[in-house]
């Protein structure tokens, strides 16, 4: 009946995963890089920080030393370094002896328009001119990225025809008269 019991501790079981942490980063609107940091309270990151310079995603993925993982995806979607466009157009082309609109549209699929502006330094859509020239205007979207366009303007005739008389036969006469 004699019995022996003897213990062992088991303590290099480890099933638990790293918890990765994103630190906070820019989620406003930017035409800046974003730079996305993360830590991890065990084990080894792949990457500690990530610069996204165009919009996209990144997996962090931490390792411990039992072999344990965790991934974490980041997704940036605020980075707008594209240019809006702008396109011109005059309310005529054809000869005109009156004054011409130029219409200004602007479109941006990301961040969104935020102003044009036109050849006077004001904000608008419209812009009347009544003498031939080139104008410039500018949009801009939200994040300051801008585009310059210029449209000339040659239509414009406001000047009145010149009749100019020849000499002719000013004495009395019983001829026609050219």
């Amino acid at each position: 009946g004699n019995v022996t019991t003897k213990s062992i501790e088991i303590a290099n079981i480890n099933k638990e995963a790293p918890k990765i942490t994103i630190e906070p980063y820019n989620k406003d609107w930017t035409n800046k890089n974003v730079v996305v940091k993360a830590k991890t309270n065990k084990g080894v990151l792949n990457k500690e920080s990530h610069t996204f310079t165009e919009n996209g995603s990144f997996t962090f993925t931490a390792t411990d030393e039992a072999g344990n993982t965790a991934s974490k995806t980041v997704k940036v979607t605020n980075i707008d370094k594209t240019k809006p466009s702008l396109s011109l157009s005059a309310s005529t082309t054809n000869p005109t002896n009156q004054n011409v609109t130029i219409t200004a549209k602007a479109s941006d699929n990301e961040s969104g328009v935020d102003k044009i502006i036109l050849p006077d330094g004001k904000t608008g859509t419209s812009y009347t001119v009544s003498k031939n020239g080139v104008y410039e205007f500018k949009a801009y979207d939200k994040v300051g990225n801008v585009t310059t366009k210029s449209i000339e303007i040659a239509n414009i005739n406001k000047e009145a025809p010149i009749i100019t008389i020849e000499p002719y036969e000013t004495e009395w006469t019983n001829k026609d008269i050219t």
